[in-house]
């Protein structure tokens, strides 16, 4: 019985320990150098979770003149990503990894736009990678600068529409984007914290489901409590869902008139389920392309769900850009912008973005294979095939 007993209790332990590290948090002190940089003086750092898509600030200090600066963070061992901000910077000063050990930041004022930026130093394995791959790719990054800075050049002058004067600049540029690519590719490989934040980032639109899943499912067990990795995890998923013969997921919005529209009193027809808002100049460009498209079929049982991404109190913007835009069509929206529940159904970070429907609810077209002119020839082979056939 005793022996019973003291089994029972190390099992327990041992439960208990495994819990407590699934848990576990780890004190990191962030030290920040400002001496090289001037005017800061009064102003707020912020300290940010970098989750991809959302940054929530954990912390904040103000920069006192003479005065040593840093942060006191409790890690959690699923987040490893974070920023640094200054006050109304509207981008990152910088992001780095914290992973056991202390770190030290020195802010630094970039020469070429005088933008704040930071070098990070850290023992931690993660930054040491991170460091490592911003250095291999700093020469491309310098290249593609010069290249922007020669065709600025040319479109000063108004000499970019001469095709001889554009050919070698088109060429290089043309060169550099396939060997970041390339880079890029050969980077994913490492299977490190890196190289999961940049198929958050960078690479989110280059890999399919089945490819993004083959990547990840090749990550060891470290890994796979981290925020990083678990989003990537559920983006496979979305990605499933949302492919070439999936049936569409289904939801329901208040039109401009507050009366409640589901995707699924759709069925029976096809229907382009198209994300826009009224805010969004490349769908401003888009609408007179599926205005034709919808006069053109829409006696044959073609409609269009119009979703707009129109922020919280943008109503009046929102009617304005239907009525201005000729757009017949049922409209719907929540006004929550980004926030609006169908971003994460349909794994949208970018609109328009337009999903072709068929009666039976499943995606058969989407993106770029119906933007512009694609729709009328899509739509064409839908309906004009099944006339000649008749």
């Amino acid at each position: 019985m005793k022996q019973i007993s003291k089994t029972l209790f190390s099992s327990l332990f041992v439960l208990i320990f495994i819990l407590s590290c699934q848990t576990e948090k780890k004190h990191i002190e962030i030290e920040i150098d400002y001496s090289k940089v001037l005017d800061l003086d009064g102003k707020y750092l912020y300290l940010s979770i970098n989750k991809a898509i959302e940054f929530p600030k954990i912390d904040s200090v103000l920069i006192e003149k003479g005065k040593k600066i840093h942060f006191s963070m409790d890690k959690k061992n699923n987040e490893s990503l974070y920023n640094l901000t200054l006050e109304k910077e509207r981008v990152p000063s910088t992001t780095f990894f914290a992973g056991t050990d202390d770190i030290q930041i020195t802010l630094i004022k970039n020469s070429d736009d005088d933008r704040i930026t930071a070098s990070v130093n850290s023992l931690g394995i993660e930054q040491i990678a991170y460091n490592s791959y911003l250095e291999g790719l700093k020469p491309l990054e310098d290249q593609e600068k010069k290249l922007s800075k020669e065709w600025r050049i040319l479109v000063k002058e108004k000499k970019h529409l001469i095709p001889e004067l554009r050919r070698v600049p088109d060429s290089m540029s043309s060169l550099v984007r396939k060997q970041t690519r390339a880079y890029y590719k050969d980077y994913i490989a490492n299977n490190n914290g890196v190289s999961l934040y940049l198929l958050n980032t960078t690479l989110r639109f280059a890999y399919n489901a089945k490819d993004l899943d083959s990547i990840l499912n090749s990550y060891s067990k470290t890994y796979h409590n981290d925020f990083l990795f678990t989003s990537l995890r559920e983006k496979v998923n979305i990605m499933r869902n949302v492919e070439i013969g999936a049936i569409a997921p289904d939801f329901t919005m208040p039109d401009v008139d507050g009366n409640s529209v589901s995707l699924s009193s759709f069925r029976g027809k096809y229907v382009l389920l198209d994300f826009w808002a009224s805010w969004c100049g490349p769908c401003r460009a888009e609408n007179p392309h599926v205005v034709e498209a919808y006069n053109a079929y829409k006696d044959k049982g073609f409609e269009v769900l119009g979703v707009s991404y129109d922020f919280p109190g943008k109503r009046d913007k929102w009617l304005k850009a239907i009525e201005d835009d000729k757009l017949p069509w049922t409209q719907v929206s929540n006004l929550l912008g980004w926030k609006d529940p169908t971003s994460k159904l349909y794994n949208i970070s970018g609109i328009p973005s337009p999903f072709l429907i068929d009666p039976e609810g499943r995606i058969i077209a989407k993106n770029n294979e119906i933007r512009g002119e694609k729709l009328m020839e899509k739509l064409s082979e839908i309906y004009d095939s099944k006339k000649s056939v008749n």
